[in-house]
């Protein structure tokens, strides 16, 4: 699970489905909320979320960030299945709340980026859904709009890959362990937000924080966010 931080949350009358509904309640600053996730059986599985509240004109609940190296995304099959970090600086919601998220239908997918320059792009895809542990969370994403390229196209249809479950389709090496970077790879990726924090320009093997539509695969982001709303 995500790690627990000393946070002041942003209490407001539950229940709280999504963003919207904290904007909605007047909450128009972005932060910590107590979200509910509507079950089966109509009751309410309540997580702290982070929403941005002030991207595109709309809310989005954010769940993957990086943005100063502070977090190491190394990491393994049951890490990023629970989740990892700090809300309010870099951290991995959780492919467990990916899957439960997008089958309630937080559906759209933005991902914000930029560059040491401080030049911004973003990609939007209007469907986006991750499966469940038992379908290795495989990842459906089409209609893409934006300006950074897309370069997430490549990996749909992809199961998750960690560097100690290989599930991508490259015979000769796991794509986690040589791009050092778990993603959803097939063989390998245009896209590795989850790569090391190198600070722009390098050389060597590819193993940046990576959105090749926009910046190539030989230069590590500065800045970038996954973040989901509903339709």
């Amino acid at each position: 699970m995500l790690l627990p931080q000393p946070v002041v949350l942003n209490l407001l009358v539950l229940p709280l489905v999504h963003c919207r509904d904290a904007y909605r309640s007047g909450s128009t600053g972005s932060g910590l909320f107590i979200l509910g996730l509507p079950s089966q059986d109509a009751s309410l599985t309540l997580f702290t979320g982070f929403c941005e509240m002030d991207t595109a004109d709309d809310q989005w609940l954010v769940f993957q960030r990086r943005m100063d190296g502070s977090v190491d995304f190394y990491r393994g099959w049951q890490s990023y299945a629970q989740g990892f970090g700090d809300l309010q600086a870099e951290f991995w919601l959780g492919n467990e709340m990916l899957h439960a998220l997008t089958a309630s239908g937080f559906t759209v997918l933005r991902v914000d980026m930029a560059d040491f320059d401080d030049v911004t792009a973003y990609a939007e895809y209007q469907r986006f859904t991750v499966g469940d542990a038992d379908d290795n969370y495989i990842m459906l994403c089409s209609d893409y709009s934006g300006t950074a390229g897309d370069s997430l196209a490549f990996s749909n249809g992809a199961q998750f890959t960690t560097f100690d479950a290989d599930h991508d389709i490259l015979y000769s090496a796991n794509c986690a362990v040589r791009h050092h970077g778990a993603f959803w790879h097939v063989s390998c990726f245009q896209a590795s937000p989850n790569g090391l924090y190198l600070g722009g320009e390098y050389s060597g093997d590819i193993r940046g924080v990576i959105w090749m539509g926009f910046k190539g695969s030989q230069y590590s982001l500065k800045s970038i966010q996954m973040k989901l709303r509903k339709n």
